[in-house]
Protein backbone atom coordinates (compact mmCIF):
# COMPACT_ATOMS: atom_id res chain seq x y z
CA UNK A 1 0.00 0.00 0.00
CA UNK A 2 3.40 2.36 0.57
CA UNK A 3 3.74 1.76 -3.13
CA UNK A 4 0.57 2.91 -3.83
CA UNK A 5 0.92 6.15 -2.19
CA UNK A 6 4.11 7.06 -3.35
CA UNK A 7 2.88 6.42 -7.04
CA UNK A 8 -0.46 8.54 -6.90
CA UNK A 9 2.14 11.11 -4.54
CA UNK A 10 4.65 11.18 -7.30
CA UNK A 11 1.64 11.42 -10.08
CA UNK A 12 0.22 14.56 -8.17
CA UNK A 13 3.17 16.37 -8.05
CA UNK A 14 3.75 15.77 -11.58
CA UNK A 15 0.48 17.20 -12.90
CA UNK A 16 0.34 19.99 -10.60
CA UNK A 17 3.67 21.22 -11.79
CA UNK A 18 2.89 20.61 -15.30
CA UNK A 19 0.06 23.09 -14.96
CA UNK A 20 1.43 25.77 -14.30
CA UNK A 21 3.02 27.85 -16.42
CA UNK A 22 4.73 30.51 -16.39
CA UNK A 23 3.65 33.79 -18.47
CA UNK A 24 6.39 34.56 -20.70
CA UNK A 25 7.19 38.74 -20.76
CA UNK A 26 4.63 40.18 -23.48
CA UNK A 27 6.30 41.86 -26.35
CA UNK A 28 5.15 45.48 -27.65
CA UNK A 29 4.20 45.31 -31.14
CA UNK A 30 6.64 46.66 -34.34
CA UNK A 31 6.36 50.18 -34.62
CA UNK A 32 5.26 50.04 -38.74
CA UNK A 33 5.61 53.66 -40.94
CA UNK A 34 2.57 54.08 -42.65
CA UNK A 35 2.47 55.61 -46.28
CA UNK A 36 0.11 56.31 -48.97
CA UNK A 37 1.10 55.09 -52.56
CA UNK A 38 1.07 57.20 -55.28
CA UNK A 39 -1.63 55.63 -57.90
CA UNK A 40 0.33 56.38 -61.69
CA UNK A 41 0.09 55.01 -64.80
CA UNK A 42 3.10 52.14 -65.45
CA UNK A 43 3.78 50.46 -68.67
CA UNK A 44 5.71 47.65 -68.66
CA UNK A 45 7.67 46.24 -71.68
CA UNK A 46 8.37 43.21 -72.86
CA UNK A 47 10.43 41.67 -76.09
CA UNK A 48 9.70 38.74 -77.87
CA UNK A 49 10.97 36.95 -80.97
CA UNK A 50 8.21 36.46 -83.34
CA UNK A 51 6.70 36.28 -86.78
CA UNK A 52 3.50 38.23 -88.18
CA UNK A 53 2.26 36.73 -90.86
CA UNK A 54 -1.13 38.74 -92.21
CA UNK A 55 -4.66 37.16 -91.93
CA UNK A 56 -5.40 38.46 -95.12
CA UNK A 57 -3.15 38.76 -98.89
CA UNK A 58 -3.81 40.97 -101.58
CA UNK A 59 -3.10 40.16 -104.70
CA UNK A 60 -2.11 42.46 -107.74
CA UNK A 61 -2.73 42.18 -111.24
CA UNK A 62 -2.18 44.54 -114.33
CA UNK A 63 -4.84 45.46 -116.35
CA UNK A 64 -2.19 45.89 -118.87
CA UNK A 65 0.67 43.88 -120.20
CA UNK A 66 4.15 44.81 -119.90
CA UNK A 67 7.44 45.05 -117.89
CA UNK A 68 8.02 46.51 -114.85
CA UNK A 69 11.00 49.28 -115.30
CA UNK A 70 10.33 50.47 -111.63
CA UNK A 71 8.77 49.56 -108.66
CA UNK A 72 8.06 52.41 -106.09
CA UNK A 73 6.83 50.38 -102.73
CA UNK A 74 8.10 47.47 -100.77
CA UNK A 75 6.23 44.16 -99.56
CA UNK A 76 4.26 45.24 -96.52
CA UNK A 77 4.49 49.01 -96.68
CA UNK A 78 0.92 50.56 -96.79
CA UNK A 79 -0.34 52.23 -99.67
CA UNK A 80 -2.76 55.32 -100.24
CA UNK A 81 -5.34 55.39 -102.69
CA UNK A 82 -3.60 57.37 -106.06
CA UNK A 83 -0.24 56.59 -104.69
CA UNK A 84 2.21 54.77 -107.83
CA UNK A 85 3.39 51.76 -107.11
CA UNK A 86 4.81 50.32 -110.31
CA UNK A 87 5.92 52.06 -113.42
CA UNK A 88 5.55 49.92 -116.79
CA UNK A 89 8.13 49.91 -119.41
CA UNK A 90 6.58 52.35 -121.98
CA UNK A 91 7.83 50.68 -125.27
CA UNK A 92 5.21 48.56 -125.60
CA UNK A 93 2.83 51.08 -125.42
CA UNK A 94 5.03 53.65 -127.69
CA UNK A 95 5.09 51.19 -130.33
CA UNK A 96 1.05 50.65 -129.71
CA UNK A 97 1.06 54.68 -130.08
CA UNK A 98 2.70 54.90 -133.29
CA UNK A 99 0.50 52.23 -134.79
CA UNK A 100 -2.58 54.03 -133.79
CA UNK A 101 -1.04 57.12 -135.06
CA UNK A 102 0.03 55.31 -138.49
CA UNK A 103 -3.87 54.17 -138.56
CA UNK A 104 -5.11 57.56 -137.95
CA UNK A 105 -3.43 58.99 -140.88
CA UNK A 106 -4.11 56.34 -143.03
CA UNK A 107 -8.22 57.00 -142.40
CA UNK A 108 -7.41 60.61 -142.44
CA UNK A 109 -5.92 60.42 -146.24
CA UNK A 110 -8.45 58.22 -147.08
CA UNK A 111 -11.18 60.48 -146.08
CA UNK A 112 -9.73 63.71 -148.04
CA UNK A 113 -8.66 61.74 -151.22
CA UNK A 114 -11.51 63.17 -153.69
CA UNK A 115 -14.56 60.82 -154.69
CA UNK A 116 -13.29 60.44 -158.43
CA UNK A 117 -9.99 59.06 -157.50
CA UNK A 118 -11.27 56.81 -155.60
CA UNK A 119 -13.67 55.86 -158.97
CA UNK A 120 -10.69 55.73 -161.28
CA UNK A 121 -8.38 54.17 -158.91
CA UNK A 122 -5.53 56.20 -159.85
CA UNK A 123 -3.13 55.04 -156.69
CA UNK A 124 -4.12 51.77 -154.88
CA UNK A 125 -4.70 52.34 -151.39
CA UNK A 126 -0.64 50.88 -149.93
CA UNK A 127 0.41 53.72 -152.11
CA UNK A 128 -2.02 56.60 -150.33
CA UNK A 129 0.38 57.05 -147.15
CA UNK A 130 2.76 59.64 -149.57
CA UNK A 131 -0.78 61.62 -150.60
CA UNK A 132 -0.59 63.93 -147.42
CA UNK A 133 -3.41 66.53 -148.15
CA UNK A 134 -3.25 69.21 -145.66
Amino acid sequence: MINKLFTVLGLTAVLLNGCHKEEAAKEAPPKLQVSSPLRKDTVITKEYVSQIHAFRHIELRALEKGYLQNIYVDEGQTVTQGQPMFKIMPNIYQVDLQKAKAEADVVSIEYQIPKHWQRKILYPPTSWHWLKLN
